[in-house]
């Protein structure tokens, strides 16, 4: 080991292997999150043509590129989870890249660098694959362009030919959308420091500059003027410093000033300091915290190993005052990246989904770290390694901290299909033209938007153009705007890009999805009183038509996306029997039961016991039902006035008896201003 050095050329190796660490530990767990659903979801049904449909008025030359990469790796979740990493390491390999061309012998340095770009904790997107691993793509694209820009420049026989691969890779990044268009205007200071080793007056070297970068400049000018004038609706986002310039110059100024300031802050400080966040174990776990402190110390073991026998470092570099360099280009990119967001008003913040316009200043916060570690390397003896040990722990922190994020997105999804199994089971199949009005999913990572996807790929497998069988609308989000008003008979209509959906309030079903409790389909006489419940899913009860609702197989779930659930947990039990229940089909309900409460379990929900009440009251087992009405009514005062409707209900339905007689008053002494006719 005294003798054993790595060499230079083995850092793409650790940056690999610092990826896998980082992105890729629970690459088989992840699923589907935001947009990803519907494009996943569009190519199946309306394959490329579709795609290109959707993306014609926004990023068109970007959705062709989806519409090639999705015909190519299907609708495996896992696949795509490979495809997003490959692009993030693959963006970090051609950063470390060019780096060494611009700054030949700087090894250290563009070692730092990539880490840094690579695990960066500001951004926590990743895991959505589709979406990121294109944004990613595009990135490396433009990073990969700079590197044959490099070598072009270099003056060897025949290297200008490479002027045009770099030219068609440029024109992919300002081509595909707008986040790093901006980005190109870095290309001619990258020029001049690569020429300085060739020119050393400046005077020769602004010339030579000039002269290779105009090409590149004649581009950015001509796809600038097809964006703005050929082909203007490149982004649904207005560009309000325009508009508030010209209004109120002054005072757009400041605003802007401001919003530039925030946004630089939150990049440079939190961004980076975020990576030493605590884990919650109440909201981890302990053994999800165990395996993240178990990572942090494996990464600072394997970093701290490799810089301790990396033959990274060269005295002659030293002559180079290339922390300074490094912080101009930092600041350059931070800047050229994140104005598209200042222009139009875009918040960039840390959390979802705002975090993906930090994607652009990435590099730049990485060459600005780097130059500020760069600087600490000019400290005396000992204290010259102050820097690098920095990095590890600023590294493997971080590494630590997006296995956090990725546990997020493991549970995320594990939500997501249990919402869409217990769905499936509790409704087999749906009329067409229904919607279902959702209260906010616990879901972090979807939007009702996105949920629409699967929902019509579950129902409709069949479906391949024409208008959108079903949709999904959050009334908290939709409420005043597309969905009018929760009242019977009000016309709805969304524009889904690919397919319109008409539908109606008339022809609605009103879900409530609460984990660890059920997901209920909820009763119009029953869950509109409901006060555990939110008052808006209360209004949306009413409109439940549970004929929409058919006891027939329809519902098929994506095969290699979702599993079939084995059916024998308490959820299971308990949507079967609110089905059956719905069919009067009190035998089934009374079976499920024995089978439900046999299992020990304890629902979540005081609700879930309602259709098993219901179902032993018809079948005559009045002292059951008596039983689990307590058992409801004791978890909170709240859920008092829907047993009341639901016992109403049951008085209204059943043969009378003694027994029904005084079960019925019992339960009026128990239920607080109850009145059973």
């Amino acid at each position: 080991m005294r003798s054993f050095r790595f060499p230079w050329y083995t850092a793409p190796i650790l940056i690999v292997l610092v990826g896998l660490l980082t992105y890729g530990l629970l690459i088989r767990e992840m699923g589907f999150y935001w947009d990803d659903w519907v494009f996943i979801w569009m190519a199946r049904t309306t394959g490329p043509t579709g795609l290109a449909r959707y993306f014609s008025t926004n990023r068109p030359f970007w959705g062709w590129i989806i519409a090639q990469t999705t015909a190519l790796l299907g609708s495996s979740p896992w696949q795509w989870q490979i495809f997003g990493l490959f692009w993030r390491v693959a963006a970090a390999i051609s950063l470390w890249g060019l780096v060494l061309l611009v700054w030949p012998r700087q090894y250290r340095a563009a070692l730092w660098v990539s880490l840094l770009f690579l695990v960066y904790p500001g951004f926590s997107m990743q895991f959505i694959a589709i979406n990121m691993g294109h944004f990613f793509l595009v990135l490396t694209s433009f990073l990969l362009s700079l590197c044959f820009t490099v070598l072009a420049v270099r003056g060897k026989k025949g290297s200008w030919l490479l002027h045009i691969p770099a030219l068609l890779l440029a024109a992919v990044n300002m081509l595909a959308m707008e986040y790093f268009f901006l980005l190109e205007l870095i290309r001619p200071v990258i020029i001049w420091f690569a020429l300085s080793h060739r020119y050393a007056q400046p005077r020769q070297r602004m010339g030579r500059t000039l002269l290779h970068s105009l090409p590149y400049l004649l581009l950015f000018l001509g796809i600038t003027y097809w964006r703005f004038f050929v082909f203007s609706y490149q982004t649904r986002y207005p560009l309000t410093l325009v508009s508030d310039l010209k209004s109120d110059p002054l005072m757009a100024a400041l605003k802007y000033l401001g919003v530039a300031g925030q946004s630089v802050w939150t990049v440079l400080v939190p961004g980076w300091l975020q990576s030493f966040q605590i884990p919650n174990i109440a909201s981890l776990g302990k053994l999800t915290v165990f395996f993240t402190a178990g990572l942090f110390l494996l990464a600072l073991v394997l970093l701290g190993l490799y810089f301790w026998r990396a033959k990274l470092y060269d005295e002659e570099s030293n002559e180079l005052n290339w922390p300074a360099q490094f912080l101009l280009i930092g600041v350059a990119l931070l800047v050229l990246g994140s104005i598209p967001f200042w222009i139009t008003g875009l918040p960039i913040l840390l959390g979802f989904p705002s975090n993906r316009f930090i994607i652009p200043s990435i590099p730049g916060a990485a060459f600005i770290l780097t130059a500020l570690l760069g600087f600490l390397t000019r400290l005396p003896g000992k204290w010259r390694r102050l820097p690098e040990i920095l990095l590890v722990v600023l590294v493997a922190a971080s590494i630590s901290w997006q296995f956090q994020v990725a546990n997020g997105f493991r549970r995320d999804w594990d939500q997501q299909t249990r919402f869409l199994q217990q769905l499936t089971e509790r409704a087999p199949a749906l009329q067409r033209g229904t919607l279902l009005l959702t209260g906010d999913l616990t879901s972090h990572y979807v939007s009702d938007n996105s949920i629409t996807a699967p929902v019509n790929w579950i129902y409709a497998p069949e479906y391949r153009g024409g208008s959108l069988p079903y949709m999904l609308y959050f009334p908290s989000v939709r409420l005043g705007k597309s969905l009018a008003a929760l009242q019977k008979g009000v016309a709805v209509e969304e524009d889904y890009l690919v397919a319109r959906y008409f539908g109606n309030t008339s022809a609605a079903i009103a879900l409530y999805y609460n984990p660890p409790g059920c997901l209920r389909v909820l009763d119009p006489e029953i869950d509109s009183l409901d006060l555990t419940i939110p008052v808006t899913m209360r209004e949306a009860a009413r409109l439940t038509d549970l004929n929409r609702i058919i006891n027939a197989p329809q519902a098929i779930l994506p095969d290699g996306i979702i599993k079939k659930d084995a059916g024998t947990g308490w959820c299971d039990y308990y949507e079967k029997a609110a089905l059956a229940a719905q069919n009067g089909d009190w035998a089934k309900v009374t079976s499920l039961a024995e089978n439900a409460f046999a299992l020990g379990d304890t629902p979540s929900d005081p609700a879930e016991r309602f259709p098993f009440i219901e179902g032993v009251a018809h079948t005559g087992d009045w002292s059951k039902a008596l039983e689990l009405t307590r058992d409801s009514a004791a978890v909170t005062n709240l859920i008092h006035p829907s047993l009341c409707a639901l016992w109403q209900r049951i008085e209204r339905n059943t043969s009378g008896s003694s027994d029904r007689s005084s079960t019925v008053q019992e339960v009026q002494n128990l239920l607080e201003a109850c009145n059973i006719p």
